[in-house]
């Protein structure tokens, strides 16, 4: 399907237009085309995202690159790649099975400590906030 969609004159070519770059409206016309021809292959109909999803695949897709508004044929390709590596990586039961134990513990052990513990607000707001760059960087340093 890919080879169909990305190849010389495929569906990105289609819809992207001249210039080569996916724009909001022309993805969404793809996308529109692509459910069409799904629903009469499988004879049923595809069911819409759900309100602003389609938007925010957009978004990640237009941010591959940054360089300009839209989408490269390339971006999509990278895209792609991203997804399939995500499928291909993703934990199975037996993995949660093995260290989820493991999990609950620390987190249990973590929140025994007082309310207040420096240690217990840094663990408890990791749960919530992404990843701290600046702390991975001085931790990979300590190692050098």
């Amino acid at each position: 399907m890919n080879r169909a969609m990305l190849g010389k004159d495929g569906a990105f070519d289609k819809f992207a237009g001249k210039d080569g770059i996916m724009q909001f409206d022309e993805a969404h016309k793809m996308n529109a085309a692509m459910k069409k021809g799904f629903a009469a292959k499988l004879g049923d109909k595809v069911p819409d995202y759900p309100k602003g999803h389609f938007k925010k695949i957009y978004d990640a897709y237009n941010h591959l690159s940054g360089e300009t508004e839209g989408f490269t044929k390339r971006d999509s390709m990278v895209g792609q790649k991203i997804m399939e590596w995500i499928r291909d990586h993703r934990i199975n039961q037996d993995e949660i099975d093995t260290y989820y134990p493991m999990g609950e513990l620390i987190y249990d052990e973590v929140n025994d400590l007082e309310d207040g513990n420096k240690q217990k607000k840094f663990f408890m707001d990791s749960l919530k906030k992404p990843i701290d760059h600046k702390m991975t960087e001085q931790f990979h340093k300590m190692f050098d």
